[in-house]
């Protein structure tokens, strides 16, 4: 053997050694007999059994080799530790196995429990190698053990992967487990292991743990005896038993499980060699974690060698092992390095000088002396609560005085052994552990003010005690109105009351004098008698005379009685109608009093209200209701607590921990209402303090939690000694109490509430301490770390705080900035941190001290260290404060650039950051230097010095033949390897940077497609595996931004996949021009396919996913591109699809749901030409993905090959002639498809994408699949009837039936059977599915046409009657429209119709909801009626009806819903006599009767009026002029609607002979003031109605007397003028135009609105040739936005949001002037603001508020139909100023920022932190409670708008980007009253996503 492998010294072992021997035997666990436990396992005991089992040889496998984790490195015995066995003792044991192979090696550890393998041998079987001084050798487990595994369980190739191989269908049978290939060291203090749940599987049956080698592998941890186990299914911790306890949350896919054994209690030892008998020895404990959270113990006492070990029982169930080769995502290593420093304290001796000697008891006590004391100090306690209590203030000094005094002498040498009581000589005055019960002083505030309450009431002075608790603790008295007997202020009045007229009284009697009087004679102070409650009285405002009458007489009795007089008419105004029946038996008693002359009279209860018992009644009553809702918890809560800090002292760490996690659920449990004496809450702290610098790790971390949850709780005072001892900690040398002191200042930072007095205490006491820190020049590097960080807490979570603290600003920024030239890089960090933190928050001119003295010198200076410094601080600047950094980027961007230009790549990468941030944080701002930050980053994306390629030479596009070179050049970089080489930072960084460029200006793409594309597609081969990523994913944001931006309007307008037009020849089409960036990419494209084309052959299954997500994106811009690429791109679809995972990644799935995406694009895009070649290979790499065995991956074949049938045989605009080639490749998808939705193991989704696939397949192939038609349709026939397919059925049922190709008696059959089938879905509630029935079944019916049979069309009436009323008028118009067409198909179905749906209608049509399009439906129901035969008469006699039931209704108000039925009627006699023109004359005639008479109703005569005007548009009724000036005669009826309609008939009855009626409407315009409103409504009626060439003729006629009306002082009068003027210009936009422009100058402001309102009016018309005349003109007439007029610039605003709406076109190119003006409307005007008085009240009138709503109305519209021609920036900009205006402007602008957040995501996550205040403000806007029930919904409105716009932000936010906005959501949003809203709306904008995103694919 080689004497280097012997003589090795490494802690690896190599890789090549093996050491297997066969596996050793096993036994199962259910045959082996229990033996007794070996003591208590869990904690609680519970009753346990073990099972033993033979041991057999086994040498387990070796893993590949890792160092030894961190955390191990701190134990005593961390030389001794292996991971992998050295090559001397691996060979020393091997010769021991020869020499003795029967396994009785001396070294294996002897016992019950030794293993003789070669892991125990090595691995902790010599257990002398624990002791002291020992050479032996400790290994580690580093893997699941091969041969110590159950059948059923499968591992990775490196043995950390675990998975479950069995069906799971047996339960508990299928059990399986595994354990490491070596056992748990117990020479390790803490041994840490960690497993990654990647997969649940079916039911998630995951046990982690570990058991002894005997344990049998068919059970899960924890089953068995000598087993524990957490499991995931249920959160219980398992222990030697199949039934476990409650111990943790459950864990599934996704989370991380520690398992960890604490030994730091028992030697090794005792740990391995421990019998069952010696159950009274420590042993190890067991703990768990997740994701990095501590759970807590679950077992204890464990012995033996323990193996780590999971198992699995259902399908799926992967896991994955972490023993130390990768960083844990728990803190173990920080853990451990803390232990290791608390342990060597610990076992320092303290010198016994330094204890103070032992007195002897005082008394004999049969508990130990420290219990004695715990008892006393326990007492003591609550004797000076109740004093405090009860107010007897002074009573509670002179105690806390004696018992401080005692606790002096005693702690002077009288002391009991072990006490904590220590005092030195130079400082006795520090006793904050004497002082505990003192502090309880009776100066605190509360007891004070409690005191002089009770001193009134006793001194007879209950109006001073009403006015002292009225303003300390005016809550008293909040429930009075609640009280039966009125409550304490009618007590304190009523009582006020009786001593006044008592004090009135003479006083005879010496019996008189038992009582004090409420004011002493002369001095006017309180005087009462000695004997008492002296502690109550004693105070400097009260005197104590020897004696005094009961109610002293004064010298003047009428002025008491006026007193009394007042007190009395007070109490009986406000009580005398009080219904409650004791108060008005006190008001009796009281009243009563006045009838006595002397106080002797009063006997009984008058009696006792002269006492002093009643005083003191009062005094108590009243002095437990200010405590009552304090002090029953606080009593209960000291006590519990006292009881905590005496555990908290216990020797036993367990106990301590224990009595923490106590008190922290008493203090999360009590909430707010938590709270303690001052002595309770003193001893704790300290005591919390204490465990601060415990021996045990997890106890110190507990305590900093504590800490955390009691500083809401405390005092001012105990906060402050929180923070003084905590800063003091931190500059210890001791690094473990260095690191806790931090955490615990950190914790205590962020659990105090910004805005809080405890911030400005955290800012104004804490934050100095800091900063003397970091000033100090003693202060250690590490401490200088840490106070800089707990300074960035402090600002970053104080940031409104320390915005106003200036002084706090500056002594920050002078303490930290010479940090920024420390020697030690990690502190310059720090400082950067810090000093963009302050920034955020700092006024101007510290800003710009910091950017001129400090960041400006250094980027002019030499010193590359100060220049890299320089450079990283402007970048988090940048990010920090954008807006004030925005203001300094002129001067900085180019020192940047300057930076970036040194020979330095660490100066490059930091500058190229730097400009990333600038760029994203600043884009606006930088726009001047971007040209040359472009060029920047293009020239350093190519920057590989040490690379031999020739990167300069450029990419040739012309040919196609980019990337020639890069064959070679690849294969160098694939041998080329230099550690060294950082060059590759630079080119990533410069990749960021132009990332960044392209996401923030897309105005730009022309530039980039010239000159950073090239850079790109050159670097595409990119030998950096990090960086190619990178360049790919940054051509795939040019890519997107291109889609977005770059196309032109024309591209989007539709697609053409179905017409059979090449794709790259339409995609030319649109064009604008070669040099546009879509012209530019299409000359680029040959390069990119090809570079991309030939890396899809990489090994890295990542990189091929990204290349062909680049591809996607390429050809979803181009719509095409790749046709002469096809060929070479499909053997690389080939691999990627039969590409397998490698371990237990998934890479090779998620590739292939890409790659079939990629698929299905792709021919959605290229003609079937391009694709016919290879078709022979696509078509079975789709039919092999559909029959996938996952379910994703079939899902994306279905979407593929549906595509792919789409593109074979188009069918639009007629079914194309298919080749007989296709054929069997459309046989072979479907044959695929149907053999997979008739699989039992498909999911839903699969067989919902199934069926689609499979409707298109019939209706593009139907005739072709002819032969195979039955089954398919008797399957789709099936499908309706099932609840989970049914709604995907009916649609593909409705696809198939529309089919242009499908025929046939046995087609038309299924339609028939379908059709009977869907109509029955009507009845079902499933709203979605009703409306996906009505489409379905309006195909079956076009598809069944006259063959309808009347079976049929009578059970689809059925059906469909139910429907027919307004219940949900959304379904109305189908349901009218089916009848409609059933009527058509079937016109004998008529009498069915007539019968049960007619009567109906008839309901219906007096409905007010029937408008749009269920008017529509209903007058289009009516026609198929009257076509079908129906006699027209009965059905307008029927209809003439409906106005005797809106009578009443409209002559008692004329409501809408009256008029709207007799609207709907008319419209339908109307349409009744169109069809039925024969019954029209005696139809007039009726009609013309009525409006005649003069006493016809006002429903009749609108009726008839209305009924009039639909028929006389189409009838001539000029024969019968009488009835047309009766019409006009009803202008003047006293009835609006009335009127109303006499103006609709009117003007379309002169739509009939306007020769003969229109001079009538004219003249009365022109002459009848009164009339003039009217005839212009109906003179509009003329222009909406009349057929073009006949307005064209009377337009002229028309002009000049609607001109003359827009003066009108009428508002109404002059819009009806405009709407008529704008509806004329149309008719002849060369002649009008100009006259409408010539008048936008016209001094009249009327006028002006007049013009703008008739071009509003022509927006809606679609004449290109209007639009070409008005386009030269838009500027124009839009200058009326700064009209002087607000009226005028509302409507020109309006205007503007209407052209944007209607006629995008005519402004894109006018944008750039035109924007800039409406954003200046959007800015709030001061002086159009006002203040209105109304009476007492003040109110705030905006006159400009309706200015800016119509502005953002109409950016609103401009985002959805000019989203190109807008600067984002800016816009955005102007949106986040809207959030904080009134609440419709803010709804406008939550809108805009959820659309912007999907179009443009990168601008709106740089500003989401811009929003916060605005948001913050809206969610905690509160209320008054006199608010009215309009205030309230509109409120909750408003904030459910907010919160819905903040649900989309939240997906574009993270911590570490938008770290303002993420707070926001954690500390507003999730911790507010609107959490559970927030989270439903999340929920189910989640659900609406998928839905939407599985309705695009589909």
């Amino acid at each position: 053997m080689d004497r280097g492998f012997l003589n090795a010294s490494s802690r690896q072992l190599p890789s090549s050694v093996s050491t297997r021997t066969p596996p050793r035997a096993r036994i199962g666990g259910h045959d082996t007999p229990p033996i007794a436990a070996s003591g208590t396992n869990r904690v609680p005991v519970i009753e346990r059994r073990r099972l033993s089992s033979a041991q057999g040889h086994h040498h387990p496998r070796f893993s590949t080799p890792f160092p030894v984790p961190r955390y191990l490195q701190h134990s005593t015995f961390a030389p001794q530790f292996f991971t992998t066995p050295s090559a001397a003792s691996l060979f020393t044991h091997l010769a021991s196995d020869l020499i003795d192979p029967s396994g009785s090696n001396p070294n294996s550890g002897g016992g019950t429990y030794g293993d003789d393998n070669l892991s125990e041998g090595l691995g902790g079987g010599d257990l002398h190698a624990g002791r002291a001084g020992s050479r032996g050798t400790i290994l580690l487990p580093t893997c699941w053990d091969e041969d110590d595994r159950c059948s059923l369980i499968e591992l990775s190739s490196d043995g950390l992967g675990v998975s479950f191989g069995g069906s799971g269908k047996y339960g508990d049978r299928d059990a399986a487990a595994v354990r490491s290939n070596r056992p748990i060291p117990p020479q390790a203090p803490v041994y840490y292991f960690e497993v990654t749940i990647e997969n649940k599987g079916h039911s998630g049956y995951i046990g982690i743990g570990f058991s002894h080698r005997t344990v049998s592998l068919s059970r899960l941890p924890g089953w068995e005896a000598f087993s524990w186990g957490y499991h995931g299914d249920d959160g219980r911790a398992f222990c030697c038993l199949g039934t476990g306890e409650n111990f943790g949350p459950t864990f599934t896919t996704g989370d991380v499980i520690g398992c960890g054994v604490d030994y730091s209690g028992a030697s090794p030892e005792d740990t391995w060699r421990h019998a069952a008998a010696d159950t009274h020895k420590d042993g190890g404990r067991a703990f768990f974690t997740k994701n990095g959270d501590f759970l807590g113990y679950a077992f204890s006492n464990l012995h033996g060698k323990l193996y780590p070990s999971v198992g699995l029982r259902t399908s799926g169930e992967v896991v994955r092992a972490n023993f130390g080769s990768e960083p844990f995502v728990f803190d173990i290593d920080s853990l451990e390095r803390k232990r290791a420093v608390l342990a060597q304290v610990d076992s320092t001796p303290i010198p016994a000088s330094l204890l103070l000697p032992p007195p002897p008891p005082s008394i004999p006590s049969i508990l130990p002396i420290a219990q004695s004391e715990k008892i006393n100090d326990t007492l003591q306690s609550l004797i000076t609560s109740y004093l405090v209590h009860h107010g007897y203030t002074s009573t509670a000094d002179a105690f806390a005085n004696q018992v401080t005094l005692e606790r002096r002498e005693r702690s002077k040498g009288l002391l009991p052994p072990g006490s904590s009581f220590s005092l030195s000589g130079e400082d006795e005055s520090d006793m904050s552990n004497l002082d505990a019960v003192a502090s309880t002083s009776a100066g605190g505030s509360d007891s004070s003010v409690r005191g002089e309450i009770r001193k009134a009431c006793l001194a007879g002075d209950p109006d001073r005690a009403r006015e002292l608790t009225e303003l300390k603790y005016p809550t008293v008295f909040e429930n009075d109105d609640e009280d039966v007997s009125g409550g304490l202020r009618f007590k304190l009045r009523t009582r006020a009351f009786v001593e006044a007229v008592i004090r009135a009284l003479p006083a005879s009697s010496p019996a008189a004098a038992a009582i004090p009087s409420a004011r002493a004679k002369g001095k006017g102070k309180a005087a009462v008698q000695e004997d008492v409650h002296m502690d109550d009285i004693e105070d400097e405002h009260y005197t104590t005379p020897p004696a005094s009458p009961l109610f002293e007489p004064v010298a003047d009795a009428r002025e008491l009685d006026d007193v009394s007089l007042r007190l009395g008419k007070a109490l009986y105004s406000d009580y005398s109608d009080d219904k409650r029946p004791e108060v008005k038996a006190t008001m009796d008693q009281i009243f009563s009093l006045i009838a006595y002359s002397r106080l002797e009279d009063f006997t009984g209860r008058l009696a006792w209200l002269t006492s002093m018992e009643a005083r003191e009644a009062l005094a108590d009553e009243l002095n437990s209701a200010i405590l009552a809702p304090a002090s029953t918890m606080a009593a209960k809560n000291s006590y519990a607590v006292q009881q905590l800090c005496q555990k908290m002292k216990n020797l036993d760490s367990d106990l301590r921990f224990m009595a923490l996690t106590d008190l922290i659920s008493d203090i999360q449990r009590s909430g707010d209402q938590f709270g303690v004496d001052e002595a309770t809450e003193h001893s704790t702290v300290e005591q919390v303090l204490a465990l601060m610098n415990d021996t045990n790790g997890e106890v110190k971390n507990l305590a900093v939690k504590t800490l955390a949850a009691l500083i809401k709780h405390v005092s001012e005072a105990r906060i402050q000694v929180i923070i003084d001892r905590l800063v003091s900690f931190t500059a210890s040398k001791d690094e473990g109490v260095r690191d806790i002191a931090s955490l615990g200042l950190k914790t205590v930072v962020s659990e105090i509430t910004p805005g809080t007095p405890l911030a400005v205490t955290a800012c104004g006491k804490l934050a100095p301490k800091v900063i003397a820190q970091v000033e100090s020049s003693s202060s250690s590097p590490e401490l200088l770390i840490d106070a800089l960080e707990l300074l960035s807490d402090i600002v970053s979570r104080f940031e409104s705080t320390v915005r106003t603290m200036t002084a706090l600003q500056n002594s920050i920024l002078k303490a930290v900035t010479p940090l920024l030239s420390s020697d030690r890089a990690v502190i310059r960090k720090r400082s950067v941190t810090t000093l963009a933190i302050l920034s955020a928050c700092s006024d101007a001119a510290l800003f710009n001290s910091l950017i001129t003295g400090t960041v400006v010198k250094a980027l002019k200076g030499t010193n590359n260290e100060k220049t890299k410094t320089a450079v990283s601080l402007v970048g988090a600047l940048a990010k920090a404060a954008p807006t004030k950094m925005g203001k300094k980027a002129a001067e900085l961007v180019p020192l940047v650039l300057k930076a970036a230009a040194k020979d330095d790549d660490e100066t490059r990468e930091g500058a190229l950051q730097t400009l990333e941030a600038l760029v994203l944080k600043c884009p606006t701002e930088v726009a001047p230097t971007m040209l040359e930050i472009i060029e920047l980053a293009t020239t350093l994306v190519k920057y590989d010095p040490n690379y031999a390629g020739d990167e300069d030479e450029d990419v040739t596009m012309e040919d196609g033949d980019a990337g020639d070179d890069e064959d070679e050049d690849d294969d160098f970089g694939d041998e080329y390897s230099d550690d060294d080489d950082t060059s590759w930072k630079v080119r990533r960084g410069a990749t960021k940077l132009l990332s960044a460029c392209i996401l923030t200006r897309s105005d730009l793409l022309s530039t980039f497609y010239r000159t950073v594309s090239p850079a790109l597609i050159a670097r595409f081969g990119e030998r950096e595996e990090t960086v190619k990523v990178e360049i790919w994913a940054t051509y795939t944001t040019l890519l997107a931004q291109t889609k977005v931006w770059g196309s032109s309007p024309q591209a989007s307008s539709g697609s053409d996949a179905g017409n059979g037009r090449l794709k790259r020849k339409r995609s030319s089409d649109v064009m604008e021009t070669d040099e546009g960036p879509v012209g530019m990419l299409l000359a680029q494209t040959p390069a990119i396919a090809k570079s991309i084309i030939k890396q899809l052959s990489a090994k890295s299954l990542g990189t091929r996913q990204a290349g062909f997500t680049l591809l996607h994106e390429l050809i979803a811009v181009l719509d095409g591109g790749l046709e002469t690429q096809i060929s070479a791109l499909v053997p690389r679809i080939e691999a990627a699809l039969h590409a397998s995972d490698v371990g237990l990644t998934g890479a090779a799935t998620t590739l292939k749901i890409e790659v079939l995406s990629f698929v299905g694009l792709l021919v959605r895009t290229h003609h079937a030409k391009t694709l016919t070649d290879e078709l022979p290979k696509i078509v079975p790499l789709l039919v092999g993905a559909v029959g996938d065995k996952f379910n994703k991956i079939a899902a994306g074949a279905f979407v593929a090959c549906a595509d792919l049938v789409r593109v074979l045989r188009p069918v639009s605009p007629a079914p194309a002639q298919i080749s007989p080639a296709i054929v069997p490749h459309l046989k072979a998808i479907y044959d695929a498809t149907m053999k997979r939705l008739g699989s039992t193991d498909a999911d839903e989704e699969v067989k919902g994408k199934g069926i689609i696939c499979l409707g298109v397949l019939f209706f593009h192939a139907g005739d072709e699949l002819a032969s195979e038609s039955d089954k398919a349709l008797s399957f789709l026939r099936d499908r309706l009837k099932n609840e989970v397919s049914r709604l995907i059925a009916v649609r593909v049922v409705a696809e198939v039936a529309a089919s242009p190709v499908c025929r046939g008696a046995r087609f038309d059959a299924w339609v028939q059977e379908c059709l009977v089938e869907v109509s029955t879905l009507l009845r079902k509630v499933n709203r979605p599915l009703k409306v996906a029935a009505f489409s379905c079944i309006s195909a079956l019916l076009r598809t069944s046409g006259q063959s309808l049979p009347p079976a049929t069309s009578k059970a689809l009436l059925g059906d469909l009657q139910p429907l027919v009323n307004d219940a949900d008028i959304n379904l109305l118009p189908p349901a009218l429209d089916a009848i409609a067409t059933v009527l058509v198909n079937d016109p004998k179905s008529i009498a069915q119709v007539q019968q049960s749906i007619l009567p109906r209608v008839f309901e219906l049509v007096q409905s007010p909801l029937l408008q749009g399009a269920s008017l529509d439906a209903l007058l289009a129901f009516f026609t198929a009626l009257i076509r079908a035969g129906a006699p027209p008469l009965p059905l307008v006699e029927v209809l003439a009806q409906s106005a005797n039931s809106v009578k009443k209704t409209v002559e008692a108000s004329g409501t809408q819903s009256g008029m709207q039925s007799l609207a709907t009627s008319s419209r339908c006699i109307g349409v009744i006599v169109r069809d039925a023109p024969h019954i029209a004359e005696g139809v007039v005639k009726e009609y013309s009767s009525s409006i005649k008479g003069s006493k016809t109703p006002a429903a009749s005569l609108i009726l008839g009026l209305l009924t009039l005007g639909e028929i006389g548009r189409t009838v001539d009724l000029s024969g019968d002029e009488k009835t047309f000036a009766k019409v006009i005669e009803h202008f003047s009826a006293a009835s609006e609607d009335v009127r109303r309609s006499a103006a609709f008939a009117a003007g379309n009855i002169t739509v009939g002979n306007p020769s003969v009626f229109l001079p009538s409407i004219l003249s009365l315009i022109q002459s009848d003031d009164k009339k003039r409103y009217l005839a212009l409504q109906a003179l509009k009626e003329v222009i909406i109605h009349s057929p073009p060439t006949e307005l064209a003729q009377i337009s002229d006629t028309l002009w000049t007397p609607l001109f003359e009306n827009c003066q009108a002082q009428e508002e109404g009068t002059r819009n009806v003028a405009a709407d008529c003027l704008g509806q004329l210009t149309v008719t002849n936009p060369a002649k009008y135009l100009p006259q409408l422009q010539a008048r936008l100058h016209s001094d009249s402001r009327h006028t002006r609105a007049t013009v703008i309102a008739a071009i509003r009016f022509t927006f809606t018309n679609e004449s290109s040739s209007y639009d070409e005349l008005l386009a030269p003109l838009i500027t124009e007439f839009f200058k009326l936005i700064h009209d002087t007029d607000l009226g005028v610039r509302r409507l020109a605003l309006s205007s503007l949001n209407s052209a944007a709406h209607n006629k995008p076109h005519l402004l894109r190119e006018q944008l750039s002037t035109l924007l800039p003006e409406l954003y200046s409307q959007t800015v709030v005007d001061e002086s159009l603001i006002r203040i209105v008085e109304m009476g007492p009240f003040k109110h705030k009138v905006d006159d400009g508020l309706d200015i800016r709503k119509t502005a953002y109305e109409c950016m609103h519209t401009l985002l959805d139909t000019c989203l190109k021609e807008i600067e984002i920036h800016e816009y955005l900009r102007r949106v986040l100023a809207g959030l904080s205006d009134e609440e419709d402007v803010k709804k406008l602008c939550y809108l805009m920022l959820v659309k912007l957040a999907q179009i443009a995501p990168t601008a709106v996550t740089q500003r989401l932190d811009d929003s916060v205040p605005a948001f913050t403000e809206v969610l905690q806007t509160t209320l008054k409670d006199t608010a009215v029930k309009q205030e309230t919904e509109r409120l909750a409105e408003l904030q459910k708008a907010a919160l819905r716009c903040m649900v989309v932000l939240n997906r574009l936010s993270s911590p570490a980007n938008t770290p303002k906005f993420s707070q926001a959501i954690t500390t507003v949003v999730l911790a507010g009253k609107l959490s559970a809203e927030f989270k439903e709306l999340s929920a189910a904008t989640t659900s609406l996503t998928r839905m939407t995103d599985a309705m695009e694919t589909d």
